[in-house]
């Protein structure tokens, strides 16, 4: 019976280890494929997590205190106001509805660096109805409705769009796409040396109007990084060398 019993417990034991080093093994090779393909099963969110998140959004090699930025889409404050912080440089923010603007102002806290416009950009002068949805406000998503204005990204309008704009920031809720192709009819766009944009579904026939103005984009400027619907960036090529 004794010598029974120890040749279970031996067995029990040998189990054990088995499991234990099958388990450590497991381990080690998920996370080696974790590390190797996270390219692969991972979602473009966390693609643009693992990246580096919003810190591809604001680190810039080539800014100055004399450079301007230019935000688009800026809610209650976010990156104008964090650019403005890191490099002191000229930040011009363009948000159409009165309480994020207002939020936006109580925290510029008088710089006078920040200047704030109440305006939506798009391809014509007009009012539109935005309806209110948090960060996801704007023209294609349900919500408590406001009226905005519009203005088009002229010099007219805005003399920012007549000089050299070093970044411009757009998120704005699928007003994108009407906001670059005016950008590139107008050849504003020749003047902006780095383009965030994200891309949004919201809008019907979103993948044909992607494709198009990215082929547009193309002629113009290089595409260094691509989240799909999430953030893509996009640099001048003459300007290549300098902005990384």
């Amino acid at each position: 019976m004794q010598a029974r019993a120890r040749s279970v417990a031996l067995a029990i034991s040998l189990t054990q280890r088995i499991k234990s080093r099958a388990r450590k093994r497991w381990r080690r090779l998920r996370d080696s494929l974790d590390r190797r393909v996270p390219t692969i099963f991972a979602s473009p969110v966390e693609k643009f997590t693992r990246a580096g998140h919003n810190e591809l959004l604001l680190s810039f090699n080539h800014l100055k205190t004399a450079s301007t930025v230019v935000e688009v889409g800026g809610y209650r404050g976010g990156w104008g106001l964090e650019m403005a912080k890191r490099y002191r440089c000229n930040v011009e923010i363009f948000e159409p509805i009165k309480s994020f603007a207002s939020d936006i102002r109580t925290l510029a806290n008088g710089n006078e660096k920040i200047q704030l416009h109440e305006f939506a950009l798009g391809d014509t002068d007009s009012t539109a109805t935005f309806f209110l949805s948090g960060d996801g406000s704007g023209e294609f998503r349900g919500g408590q409705p406001a009226e905005v204005e519009i203005r088009r990204p002229t010099a007219q309008n805005f003399p920012v769009f007549g000089e050299k704009i070093s970044v411009m920031l757009v998120n704005i809720e699928g007003g994108e796409y009407r906001l670059l192709s005016e950008l590139i009819e107008n050849a504003v766009i020749q003047t902006i040396e780095v383009l965030l944009v994200q891309f949004h579904r919201t809008v019907p026939g979103y993948r044909m109007k992607r494709r198009q103005l990215t082929s547009q984009l193309s002629r113009t400027h290089t595409r260094v990084f691509c989240f799909f619907l999430v953030w893509e960036k996009w640099v001048l090529k003459t300007e290549s060398a300098q902005t990384g």
